[in-house]
This record gives C-alpha cells, structure tokens and sequence, in this order.
C-alpha cells in the first residue's frame, strides 16, 4: 500500500473526516440549490437573516452548522434537508423521477427526488432503470 492510501486510509478513521465530508456534501447541495434557482449569496443570505459573509463562510465550507441553520437555509432554498444514514463504503445519489398527473386540473408533470444507497454498479443499475 502507498503512503497515500496508507494516509487516506487512517484519514477516513478520524471524525474530523466525516465532519468535513458532511460539510462538503451541504455545501454542494447549497450551491447546487442557488444555481438552480439563481439565488445570488445577498438575497440568500436576506431570506436566511444573517450576513452575506455567514452564506460565504457556509458555501467555503468554514461553517459550524447545527442542524437548525441547515434547515432555514434549506427553506430559504425552497428545498428540504434530509438527512440519511449509509454505510461507509455505500454511495448515495439523488436522481428526479418525473410523475405525470393526468388530472382534471391539468397540472404539469413534477419531478420528485429520490435517494437510493449502494454500490457504484447497483447506483448506475438503478439510474438507468429510472430513466
């Protein structure tokens, strides 16, 4: 085993580790979530009610969340937090399953998002399936 792996291996050992992957995984979601709905930092940080240099240090990664300022930027991106538990070596991917709705009121068809958990070939597998 290289020095790398050996490192990355006793890496995946600490807390800090996982603290800072869960970090990182909001923050994608967050930046995800403000492009999709062109939210700039300012306004985000207006509909959170905190400074525009709080949503900086957020999507740097340099935020100390709780779990309640996760949930009013989450509202505040028109989103839900969801919090979910894996196996470490599981990969969890959300995709968007289009629902149409024949109705009497004609609504448009929704996309509803979904989260599965497993191995990379199970997660493709899925995916495909869905589409």
């Amino acid at each position: 085993m290289s020095g790398y792996s050996k490192l990355k291996s006793r890496s995946k050992q600490s807390l800090n580790f996982w603290v800072e992957s869960a970090k990182q995984d909001f923050m994608i979601s967050v930046h995800s979530a403000m492009r999709r709905d062109e939210i700039s930092k300012a306004k985000l940080a207006e509909l959170v009610s905190c400074s525009p240099a709080y949503i900086t240090k957020v999507l740097k990664g340099d935020a100390n969340f709780t779990i309640e300022t996760m949930v009013k930027i989450a509202r505040a991106l028109n989103s839900k937090l969801c919090i979910q538990l894996a196996e470490p070596h599981q990969s969890i991917r959300w995709f968007g399953v289009v629902e149409s709705r024949r109705q009497v009121e004609h609504r448009p068809a929704t996309i509803n998002r979904h989260w599965i958990q497993g191995n990379e070939q199970d997660l493709r597998k899925t995916a495909l399936r869905a589409s």
